[in-house]
C-alpha cells in the first residue's frame, strides 16, 4: 500500500508546528515537523547552530526520544511508531543550520477505537515551540483537528467520528 504523507500547512496557527494522523485500515500514518529545540544537547559545540554533522552524530538518541515521547494508547495498550524517518530542515540564510525535523512513520494496531489518544511529550524550552496542530484525517479527508502543548500533553484523536 503507498501512502502520501503531507504536512498540511493550511491550518498552522502562529507558533505552532503541526502533525496529521492519517487513518487508513489498521494503520495510522503520522507527518510532522518538530523543532531542534525539542533535542537538548545536540549542538556540541554549543554556538547556537545546529549542523548536519551535529544531527548525524545524535541521530539515533534523537530517534530514541520520539519513540519514547511519541506513542498512542488506549486503555490498556501503548503503541510506538515504526518505521520512523527523520529529515532535518536546515535554513540557508546566513548559515543558520537546522531549526525544524519532518518526521514520518506509523502505528499499526488490531483496531482503531474512539478511546485512542495521542501522547506527544516532544516540547521545547522556548514558549513559541511548544505546541502542536493536530489533523486526524481518515483516508485523507479531515475528521478532527486539536492542539497539544506541555500543559496538555495527550488528547483523543477522534472527536465522536470514527
Amino acid at each position: 500500500m503507498l501512502c502520501l504523507l503531507s504536512i498540511d500547512t493550511s491550518i498552522a496557527n502562529e507558533n505552532k508546528y503541526n502533525a496529521v494522523l492519517n487513518i487508513e485500515d489498521d494503520t495510522i500514518f503520522i507527518s510532522a515537523t518538530l523543532p531542534i529545540s525539542v533535542f537538548y544537547n545536540v549542538d556540541n559545540n554549543q554556538n547556537g547552530i545546529i549542523s548536519i554533522d551535529e544531527f548525524n552524530t545524535h541521530k539515533s538518541r534523537i530517534k530514541r526520544k520520539i519513540h519514547t515521547h511519541l506513542y498512542l494508547s488506549n486503555q490498556l495498550y501503548k503503541f510506538t511508531v515504526k518505521d520512523l524517518k527523520i529529515t532535518p530542515n536546515a535554513v540557508k540564510v546566513n548559515n543558520a543550520g537546522i531549526n525544524t525535523l519532518a518526521l514520518s512513520g506509523k502505528f499499526t494496531m488490531p483496531i482503531i477505537t474512539k478511546s485512542l489518544k495521542l501522547n506527544m511529550k516532544l516540547f521545547s524550552q522556548n514558549k513559541p515551540d511548544s505546541s502542536y496542530l493536530i489533523t486526524t484525517k481518515n483516508n485523507q479527508k479531515p475528521v478532527h483537528q486539536f492542539t497539544i502543548s506541555q500543559s496538555s500533553p495527550y488528547n483523543s484523536i477522534f472527536k465522536n467520528e470514527l
